[in-house]
């Protein structure tokens, strides 16, 4: 205990964080504060609209391509750590999940309860949950609930990642870097004019790899076991059709290939494992967007078509070991999780915004097209106790969104301003189910199909009171909405269909600039309330069931700050603190899966003498539970990075470290759908060195 408050006082103190509300526009990865005299005001597009970020009464996180740079941050994954109250975990180390607030993926749609919009494009599955960050200008993170604006699954919020866009100058940059456990990556971005004024692009690429950090000691299996290779691009090209008339198009994708990802049963710290099973998980995504903007003295309207596709291709060792037995299903040696899945999306999205007035408004229509095809997802048991046994899923879940939205920020006086948004949204999906199981010498197949539909309304309320000095009051009062759907591994079709999960959204907050915007303080107040929670349980012969419990409550503050210090110091710096409980069925009580009460991190970055520079971050997360039921968990963890380099003119060369005191932590925790094997752990990066090279030109 004496600990947990010290921790907690020194978060307090310093509203520890690695990225601030109202971030400091550096002009390259490598400079320092010293070039700056105070926290620059960034525009954002939270609202669909391009507004100051310290006028709008929602609580926006912004990071900047030059801090993500800086940090070395090029992906998703990464990024959701330095968030407070976000937690990531892995299911069966098949895609990553994050849960914010209490609010966890809705298992069968795959839907994370964070929408990702890359310049505009939707990413809702979770297959897609680490994505490349590359070329970026800036990150925006809309904590709370964002149904109204963004429908989807944004009910715990929305991550807009905005990338650089063309423009006539030429630019680039070459980034290389060498590590331990044979990590090395390559980057490089370049942009210019094709014709002045009128045709520009910009391209980035990224390229890794590793040997990983897990050894497997298995007789004739790889010993890398967590080796890993993958590669990231983005494009965008811009065509200034007259002065008032715009198109972007717009590319991303990835192929990421994480081979068998660091889990394994009874994780004793020694990152020494033994499993039968050579595993893969490759992921692939790929989206293509185009974007038209027409402005006009009063409106500007903007049409967005995208279309984007993922697949995973995953096989992994059931019990993440070898001669493990269960008293029900016998030996597990060769048993195996398969999963071939595809998620593919089409979206296209009109609106119409103000320009030029006092009254500043939003408003379109949207539609979506959406199919997770379950090519063959299931498990494998060569030598059970009922002989060899199989479980394959092949099922197509298709849903098409329609929606129609719109929101206006009205000024009440001259410090007071309110916000009135509704949005109606109809959700239709399909189950075409077909289930294949081996057992006992008997081959069996189960088919049916069956179809739902919900709408709802999706109304938001939010005032911003500008108090005297840099301080903006605020407070909102919103809807929150995900989709039902089905659970596409249910033989029964009359229990296949689950519910949406909804919310009621409180939030009350205060953004603050204090010693002539040297200090921003910025402070957010929550509750959500929840109806129909999306919950999940495996009985022993691995039977899914996917359920709603009727109510949860979540409740907490997000505290932030950035403190411009002086020409060579600075501190930024974020605390999430969380409850997150189920009130009725069986867990009422219990706090939710993979929500941690405390979140907290700390950055130092210096930038003085001469052409150095750097930077020290400390990362805490509490203990949080990995089940429903609250037997399986996780302990707090810190970890403490480090990067320090050397500008001259363009050349950098910088050191790093992460995990620098080589804390021993766990990840994720789970336990199999049979009684018998150990419970299944992740193991976490140990401290890894490294050492970097840059060019601009």
């Amino acid at each position: 205990m004496p600990t947990r408050m010290t921790l907690l006082a020194a978060s307090v103190v310093f509203a520890l964080s690695s990225n601030a509300q109202a971030s400091v526009e550096i002009d390259s990865p490598n400079s320092s504060p010293s070039d700056h005299d105070a926290l620059e005001v960034m525009t954002v597009t939270a609202t669909k609209m391009e507004e100051n970020v310290r006028d709008i009464p929602v609580s926006v996180q912004v990071t900047t391509g030059e801090e993500l740079e800086k940090k070395r941050i090029y992906s998703l994954e990464p990024f959701f750590k330095t968030l407070p109250n976000v937690a990531i975990s892995n299911n069966y180390g098949v895609f990553s999940s994050p849960n914010y607030r209490g609010l966890a993926t809705s298992a069968f749609a795959q839907e994370s309860p964070i929408t990702v919009y890359i310049n505009g494009v939707p990413h809702s599955s979770v297959y897609g949950m680490d994505l490349g960050l590359l070329n970026v200008e800036r990150v925006e993170f809309l904590r709370g609930s964002q149904s109204t604006l963004y429908g989807q699954s944004s009910l715990g919020g929305v991550i807009n990642v905005i990338t650089r866009q063309p423009d006539d100058m030429p630019e680039g940059k070459l980034v290389a870097e060498a590590a331990e456990y044979d990590g090395r990556m390559i980057y490089g971005s370049y942009g210019q004019a094709l014709i002045e004024d009128v045709l520009s692009f910009n391209i980035a690429g990224r390229y890794r790899e590793s040997s990983g950090y897990l050894t497997n000691k298995y007789p004739g299996s790889r010993s890398d076991y967590d080796e890993s290779e993958a590669y990231q691009y983005n494009g965008n090209l811009r065509w200034n059709i007259t002065d008032r008339t715009h198109a972007i198009l717009s590319l991303n994708g990835e192929d990421r290939d994480n081979g068998g990802l660091p889990f394994y049963a009874e994780n004793d710290g020694s990152l020494m494992t033994r499993q039968e099973i050579d595993a893969k998980n490759r992921v692939k995504v790929s989206d293509q967007a185009l974007k038209i903007e027409h402005e006009t003295d009063n409106f500007v309207t903007t049409y967005l078509a995208a279309n984007q596709k993922t697949s995973a291709d995953h096989v992994s060792d059931m019990d993440r070991t070898n001669g493990s037995t269960s008293p029900v299903i016998g030996n597990f040696d060769g048993a195996k999780f398969i999963d071939d899945s595809e998620v593919s999306t089409q979206t296209h999205e009109l609106r119409f915004n103000s320009n030029n007035s006092d009254i500043r408004w939003v408003g379109g229509v949207f539609y979506q097209d959406h199919l997770y095809d379950a090519k063959d997802n299931g498990t494998v048991v060569p030598n059970s106790n009922f002989g060899h046994m199989e479980a394959h899923n092949m099922s197509d879940v298709s849903g098409e969104q329609f929606a129609i939205f719109g929101q206006s920020i009205f000024p009440v006086t001259d410090r007071l301003e309110t916000t009135l948004g509704l949005r109606w949204q109809k959700d239709d999906k399909e189950i075409d189910s077909s289930n294949r199981s081996v057992m006992m010498g008997n081959d069996t197949t189960t088919n049916y199909k069956r179809e739902a539909s919900w709408d709802v309304w999706l109304p938001k309320l939010a005032f911003g009171y500008q108090l005297e000095g840099e301080h903006l009051l605020y407070g909102s009062v919103s809807k929150g909405y995900q989709a039902g759907g089905f659970n596409f591994t249910e033989l029964n079709p009359n229990k296949a269909k689950y519910e949406p999960q909804r919310t009621i959204d409180y939030e009350l907050g205060i953004k603050s600039s204090w010693l002539d915007n040297q200090l921003n303080f910025d402070l957010n107040l929550f509750y959500l309330d929840i109806k129909d929670a999306h919950g999940r349980s495996i009985s022993a012969l691995n039977n899914i069931t996917f359920f709603n419990v009727d109510k949860a409550r979540s409740y907490g503050a997000e505290f932030d700050l950035n403190w411009f210090i002086n020409m060579d110091w600075s501190l930024s710096g974020a605390l999430g603190l969380n409850k997150a409980e189920y009130r009725t069925n069986e867990f009422a009580g219990n706090r939710m899966a993979n929500s941690p009460e405390f979140t907290s991190s700390l950055t130092l970055n210096y930038g003085g003498y001469e052409g150095l520079y750097g930077h020290l971050t400390y990362n805490y997360r509490s203990s949080t539970y990995t089940d429903a039921e609250n037997t399986l968990k996780i302990d707090g963890y810190g970890l403490v990075d480090a990067h320090l380099g050397y500008r001259v003119d363009d050349y950098t060369v910088y050191v790093f470290g992460t995990n620098l005191f080589d804390e021993d932590y766990t990840t994720n925790y789970y336990a199999l759908p049979f009684p018998g094997p150990a419970p299944i752990a992740g193991a976490g990066q140990p401290r890894t060195l490294g050492l970097g090279v840059s060019v601009d030109f």
